[in-house]
Order: structure tokens, then sequence, then C-alpha cells
């Protein structure tokens, strides 16, 4: 009889501890069924993408010019490489150092600015002898071809004989390794 008494106690026991899981669980989902709707709404939304877009060409015009064709021997090796490169300049960068108020530094694209039309054969240069002191495997792998670039980059601001460089980026058009 004892044991029975204790078989009853712990099924009641057994049935309270469900009861009790089961009103938690639907209290959490309660909370979380609130909570989350609420959170997006106190949080507001994201701002618009034209916002975002157009504070950043505020602070950011490029244009880009293209160079003659480049053709060098490699190094190490009787390898040619043809490059054709594109450069990439900001437009705020070069208006900032113009030292004549009123006169307009910044051309259509596609055309070398004034700030830089006079150093382009020493950025053709710089070019040049960044180029001539690669090898084939320096600049026929994806990521060696990236680092040239960034080489290129830091050859034309320094040749662009600037305070501030104004070339953000340069890409090849044609780059051929014969």
């Amino acid at each position: 009889m004892a044991e029975e008494e204790k078989d009853e106690g712990q099924e009641a026991e057994g049935a309270g501890s469900k009861k009790k899981l089961i009103i938690i669980a639907g209290i959490a989902l309660l909370v979380l069924g609130a909570g989350v709707p609420a959170a997006f709404f106190f949080m507001g939304s994201e701002p618009e993408p034209s916002l975002i877009e157009e504070s950043i060409q505020d602070e950011i015009r490029l244009s880009s010019f293209e160079l003659k064709p480049i053709i060098v021997n490699l190094s190490k090796n009787s390898s040619f490489l043809k490059a054709t490169i594109v450069v990439e300049y900001d437009q705020a960068i070069l208006e900032s150092m113009n030292e004549k108020p009123g006169v307009k530094v910044v051309p259509v694209d596609g055309e070398v600015p004034d700030m830089l039309a006079s150093r382009v054969h020493h950025m053709r240069d710089s070019v040049i002898a960044i180029l001539s002191a690669k090898t084939p495997q320096d600049v026929l792998s994806a990521s060696g071809k990236e680092r040239l670039k960034d080489e290129i980059v830091e050859g034309l601001n320094d040749a662009a004989a600037l305070d501030e460089g104004p070339i953000v980026a340069i890409y090849f058009l044609e780059f051929i390794v014969q």
C-alpha cells in the first residue's frame, strides 16, 4: 500500500513538472513572439541605400584616363609584356590642390587632368621601371597581378609629385606576356 501511494505521488509530481515545462515554453514563445517585432520597431530601419551612395559620391568622385600601351622586356627572361592601363583618380583630391580658384582642373572622363598632364612621361617611366623589374612568374598569377597593381598605383602617385596621391586604382585593359 505504501508503495502504491509513492507511485501515485510520483505520477502527480511528474504531471506537475510537465505542466510547468509547458507553461515555461509557452511564456518563452510569447516573449519571443512579441520581442522580435518590438526590437525591429525600436531599432528603426536602415538608411536608404541611395542616401549612403550620395554621401560616398560627395566624398570621392572618380574619373579615369588611359595610358598609351606599354611594352617592356621582363627581367631574367626573354619574355615581353604588353600592358594597356587605365588610371583611376579622385577628382576631389586634385580640386583641393588647385592653387587657382575658379579654374576647373578636372577634364571630361578619359582625358588626362591638367595637374597630371605634365607628369604623364614620369608616370609612364615609373610603370616601365616597375614592369621591367618583374619576371613572368611574378605577373602571371592572379595574386601577382594584384600586387603589381598596388605597386603601380604607388609608383604613379610618387611620379605625380603631388602632396596627396590622387591615383586610387589602375585597371589592365590589355595584359599580354609572350
